[in-house]
């Protein structure tokens, strides 16, 4: 089933809940006749067909039990306020579905809840649909005539008492014997959400912390000189060399004059920020809600290893699942549990002093620096360097909506924020008084447009292509981190997961005599090894929910997937 024929089932479900006392006995029969017709649309279209059953089976009692909670509503007030929540929990629903083909999950709400509101706006205008609204409109007007159904009042209390109770009761026992199901019906969807998110948060707070393992020491020598690792936002692999794009927008890094290897061929671990760069950090192995808290991070090794490590963020996310005291100093862009929007870092250029600052003191260190330089709205990230605004027209101040129209200036700002993190990297070498190596790759791509894909966290094949360079400030770091190797393999194929071996060899580990299997760094990978690279899609959010994967081969995204997370993706 498409997501329009997806849209009407779910308005005319919803207009069923609310029309007339002589229609409501017709209720469920029409309901289920309404299934067998999306039933008989997903056979005409090829699609599978048992989401579509179950979605519009389970999404009937939740309807019913919602009408009879709404119809006995009292006051204008709360009625204006039902309202408007019934009116953004459908568009919420109807608009995530038009672009990423499934509804909201419990991941998106808590995503929702840390992001600052100017963020929320912005993802609204970006991700705005016509036909999402309009659904929504009908959908809410129709909630609206049934909250206003005259009942008598002595049983209106009662009644609603019963009927929310059950409602509540039905979302959580469709909620635990079809955890992957997505009910039809926005409003019950995410009812159903919500109690997801709170029972998922009672389950935590009854559960041990646990305990992050222990790396060994390393049986070789570090390195001499600095590692700084930047994971940069949103960058795709066509706009950096070896690419091949129409646009010369990472000049800095395409005219390096300093030794470096630049990978052609990477793929991301996933086509989100919560998951791709914790993934980046611990590189895991199943179940990763369990692992990517237990397992030893980058840093932990960094200070086996005998590094000082730090990890510099303009992100705002507060990454639980890699930050711990193996981090000797850590500046991230908001404060832990604070939603306050008062930023240590408005842009990328503000982290430039405090990294200068880590990269003179006296011991070897270890960092990384998030940036998010190329993140939506675009213009954001640029409107501090007048100098990059280069391609026009473009879009500042008000982010402009994902779609064909608007394709041009919706590049061009694209276009721009990556030159904006060009000279951010560029800034950031020239700062270094020290030998040091860089590392440059992203957590994710970007689609603009391809296959009616924008943004990322949408499983476009574009998503999933970053770049990865490899910078030594001199010849001496060149030779000892065996750049000649490097260059060999610089046409391979390649991911995200062959990094962070790579940096442990680095740090001095001997692979084949850690506990932990890792997949082949770059030094020692072949072509075969990354012929089918596992990438984890369409999963915003926190790491503790289902884990989707799929594959990349021969350039393309295939749809079959496995459960386990070892051996090379």
């Amino acid at each position: 089933m498409g997501h329009a024929d997806q849209l009407l089932l779910s308005t005319g479900m919803n207009l069923l809940a609310a029309w007339p006392r002589r229609i409501k006995r017709l209720f469920l029969p029409i309901c289920l006749l309404l299934g067998m017709q999306g039933l008989l649309n997903s056979l005409w279209s090829g699609l599978e067909v048992r989401p579509v059953i179950v979605g519009s089976i389970i999404s009937i009692p939740g309807l019913f039990l919602l009408m009879l909670t709404l119809s006995y509503i009292r006051g204008p007030l709360i009625r204006a306020a039902a309202t408007g929540a019934l009116f953004l929990s459908n568009y919420a629903q109807f608009t995530f579905q038009s672009y990423f083909g499934r509804f909201i999950g419990t991941d998106e709400l808590r995503l929702a809840v840390a992001n600052p509101t100017h963020e929320l706006l912005a993802s609204a205008m970006l991700y705005f649909s016509t036909g999402a609204l309009v659904a929504t409109l009908a959908t809410t007007a129709i909630y609206a005539r049934a909250m206003y159904v005259h009942r008598d009042g002595d049983t209106r209390i009662r009644i609603r008492v019963l009927a929310s109770a059950a409602l509540i009761a039905w979302c959580a026992l469709v909620d635990t014997a079809l955890p992957g199901q997505r009910a039809y019906s926005p409003v019950v969807a995410i009812a159903a959400t919500h109690l997801r998110s709170g029972l998922d948060l009672l389950q935590a707070l009854n559960q041990p912390p646990l305990s992050r393992e222990e790396p060994p020491s390393p049986t070789g020598s570090r390195a001499d000189f600095d590692v700084i690792f930047i994971v940069g936002e949103s960058l795709r692999a066509d706009r950096f060399h070896p690419g091949a794009y129409r646009r010369n927008i990472s000049a800095n890094l395409t005219s390096l004059r300093l030794p470096h290897v630049a990978f052609s061929n990477v793929a991301s671990d996933g086509d989100c920020t919560n998951r791709s760069l914790p993934l980046l950090m611990v590189e895991p192995s199943q179940p990763i809600s369990a692992n990517i808290f237990k397992f030893p991070t980058l840093f932990s090794y960094a200070k086996a290893a005998g590094y000082r490590t730090s990890f510099v963020t303009a992100n705002d996310n507060e990454w639980r699942e890699f930050i711990d005291p193996h981090i000797d100093f850590l500046r991230r862009n908001l404060a832990a549990s604070t939603h306050s929007e008062q930023y240590t870092f408005s842009n990328d250029d503000d982290m430039l002093p405090v990294i200068a600052g880590i990269a003179q003191s006296a011991d070897k260190h270890f960092m990384v620096v998030e940036s998010y330089a190329a993140h939506w709205p675009y213009s954001d990230r640029y409107e501090s360097c007048p100098l990059c605004r280069r391609y026009l027209p473009d879009r500042t101040q008000k982010p402009l909506s994902f779609s064909p129209e608007s394709h041009r200036e919706i590049e061009n700002s694209y276009d721009n924020a990556v030159i904006y993190f060009d000279q951010f990297v560029d800034q950031l070498i020239r700062g270094l008084t020290r030998p040091s190596l860089i590392v440059i790759t992203s957590d994710h791509g970007e689609s603009l447009g391809e296959a009616g894909k924008w943004g990322h966290c949408s499983a476009g094949l574009q998503q999933m292509w970053v770049p990865l360079v490899f910078i030594a400030t001199d010849a001496i770091v060149a030779r000892a981190a065996a750049f000649q190797e490097l260059q060999e393999h610089r046409d391979f194929p390649v991911s995200h997961a062959n990094i962070f071996p790579t940096l442990l060899r680095i740090f001095g580990f001997q692979l084949d005599t850690l506990t932990r299997a890792y997949n082949p760094d770059l030094y020692s990978v072949r072509p075969e090894d990354g012929a089918r690279r596992r990438v984890l899609v369409s999963a915003i959010g926190n790491t503790d929910s289902e884990s989707v994967f799929r594959y990349i081969a021969n350039g393309h995204l295939l749809e079959d997937s496995e459960p386990t997370l070892s051996g090379q993706r």
